[in-house]
This record gives structure tokens, C-alpha cells and sequence, in this order.
């Protein structure tokens, strides 16, 4: 079982997986907080592919500081994640789970190479609760 300060700590990671993976494709992140990471994107096939990338990486995030591979927070992502990849694919099925499962490789690797920054933002959000994209900025420079 879990205390409430471990599930805080689950949330930041995962919202910090989402920034700092946003950042590194350079979106504007406008805010941050342990309710979610609102990023503004251009509205192309690879600004939809890197955003899938970046929804799939809160939970990984998540997954990877708690060491037990529950992430309870990433319902909501996983739901946008398959609506997304059903556009990219035109509806079938077959070619949005493959996307999917390619892009949370992308995903998994990226969490893995910006790992320091994850944790380095995580802990600002614990303290502050909520970031703007240009205090997140100023914590990964």
C-alpha cells in the first residue's frame, strides 16, 4: 500500500516525464502542476507522433520511480495515446498498435536519456507545486 506522499511523488514523475519529453522536442510548455502538463503543439503528423511519445512518457516515468510498474494516472493518456494513433492510422487497428508500440520505444528511450532532468524537475514540483513553461525552461537549462 501506498501513503499519500508516495502517490504525490508517483504524480510529479510522471508530470515531469511529460515536460521534460515536451521540452526536448522543443513544444511550449505554458504549465505545470501534479494535475497535468498543458503543452501547445502544431498540428502535424510528426507534432502528433511526438505527442504520443510525450503522453506515453509520464507513465513510464512513473513506472520507472516507483520501481513496482503501477501508474495509475496514465488512464487518460493511454485513451488519448489510442485516439491519436487511430487518426494517424486512418482506423485500422493493426497499424495504430503497431505505431503505439513503436513509439513507446521511442518513449521508454527517451525517459531513460533524460532521466536527471526528469528527477531534477520533479523535485521543483513537489516544492512549488506548479511551474510555467518558462520556469521549467530556467530548470533545464
Amino acid at each position: 500500500m501506498t501513503t499519500a506522499g508516495q502517490e504525490r511523488e508517483q504524480v510529479a514523475y510522471h508530470e515531469a516525464g511529460h515536460a521534460v519529453i515536451a521540452h526536448s522536442f522543443r513544444h511550449n510548455i505554458t504549465k505545470l502542476d501534479l494535475d497535468g502538463c498543458t503543452v501547445e503543439i502544431a498540428p502535424t503528423r510528426q507534432a502528433a507522433e511526438e505527442t504520443i511519445v510525450v503522453s506515453l512518457s509520464g507513465g513510464i516515468a512513473a513506472r520507472r520511480f516507483s520501481g513496482n510498474g503501477a501508474d495509475d494516472g496514465g488512464l487518460g493518456d493511454d485513451k488519448y495515446v489510442r485516439y491519436l494513433a487511430l487518426r494517424l492510422s486512418e482506423g485500422r487497428e493493426s497499424e495504430a498498435t503497431a505505431l503505439v508500440d513503436w513509439l513507446r520505444c521511442r518513449a521508454t528511450t527517451a525517459v531513460d536519456r533524460h532521466w536527471p532532468q526528469i528527477e531534477e524537475v520533479a523535485g521543483v514540483l513537489l516544492d512549488k507545486k506548479e511551474l510555467s513553461g518558462a520556469e521549467i525552461k530556467e530548470v533545464l537549462r
